[in-house]
């Protein structure tokens, strides 16, 4: 039944199919079955992410970005969706001024996610973090309770330094944002 099926797609479609010694044999696309473009673009997303994921067991690292404002939602949903392919974990203080972007996993995730922000062409960009090992890293049941691949917002500074807080980078975050005196 499924041989005829595929035979009748294939004659629709006036592919050829392979030849092998005993039957034909025509590919998934072929039959229709999954277009060919999008069976690439699935491997090719799953190859990325795997990139991002199999770094995880390694050091994490963060990164702190202030900007004029975040008030566009299309930036913000591409920053969620640069959180998922990258699979890191980003919070964002959305809103009037400042800006705030602080997002964390692994080196080559954080790295990537700065540059796709910095595509973005926010107003006074300023990278007052780059990319370091986290300096703060409390214990790893915390690390696992982090849901990474996801962008939160939250609405206050206050709020976002009590997520600071939370994540163990709070002195850190102060440094950064001018708040409290360099060491």
């Amino acid at each position: 039944m499924l041989n005829a099926r595929l035979r009748h797609s294939a004659n629709l479609e006036n592919q050829k199919p392979l030849v092998t010694s005993r039957a034909l044999v025509f590919l998934p696309h072929q039959a229709g079955l999954i277009p060919p473009l999008h069976l690439t673009q699935i491997i090719r997303a799953d190859l990325a992410k795997a990139k991002y994921i199999d770094g995880m067991s390694g050091s994490i690292y963060n990164a702190l970005i202030r900007t004029h404002h975040i008030t566009s939602r299309k930036k913000v949903a591409k920053l969620r969706q640069a959180a998922a392919n990258y699979n890191i974990y980003a919070l964002l203080r959305y809103g009037g001024c400042p800006g705030i972007m602080y997002c964390q996993g692994t080196e080559l995730g954080v790295k990537e996610w700065v540059s796709t922000v910095q595509r973005l062409r926010y107003k006074d960009f300023q990278l007052v973090r780059k990319p370091t090992a986290k300096e703060d890293a409390n214990s790893r049941a915390q690390e696992q309770s982090i849901p990474y691949g996801k962008a939160e917002e939250v609405d206050s500074v206050k709020e976002f330094g009590a997520r600071m807080a939370d994540l163990g980078v709070r002195e850190w975050w102060r440094r950064g944002m001018g708040y409290a005196a360099e060491e």
